[in-house]
């Protein structure tokens, strides 16, 4: 139902698209993920951006500040709005040095627990 909505194929009222997109929530946060072993390093890309209704520059400078008081020391950007190969060089420096410190030791650490 979100992605007919999203993809702007089926029609709701606020209400209920709130609704659907907090039990969503619900199942997606923190909550199932404590105490998990945590990931080393996070990266996600995806085509086709733009075609959804929230994909929206302001909606998504709102997203951005709250995926920022989710970050931690842990998180690495990387800024992709420079040129392709000053991107993957900074992705592949910041892939290799995790990778150094784990060979070196680095313990695992959990989500969401400090």
């Amino acid at each position: 139902m979100i992605s007919g909505y999203l993809s702007n194929e089926s029609q709701l009222d606020d209400h209920t698209i709130h609704l659907l997109f907090s039990a969503n929530r619900c199942e997606k946060m923190l909550a199932p993920e404590v105490g998990l072993l945590a990931p080393d390093l996070k990266a996600a890309e995806r085509g086709g951006y733009g075609g959804e209704r929230y994909e929206k520059l302001e909606f998504q400078k709102n997203v951005a500040r709250y995926y920022k008081k989710l970050s931690d020391v842990s998180w690495k950007i990387i800024d992709e709005c420079q040129h392709m190969e000053d991107v993957e060089k900074q992705l592949k420096e910041t892939v290799l040095d995790c990778v150094k410190s784990c060979q070196n030791g680095k313990s695992v650490s959990q989500l969401w627990l400090s």
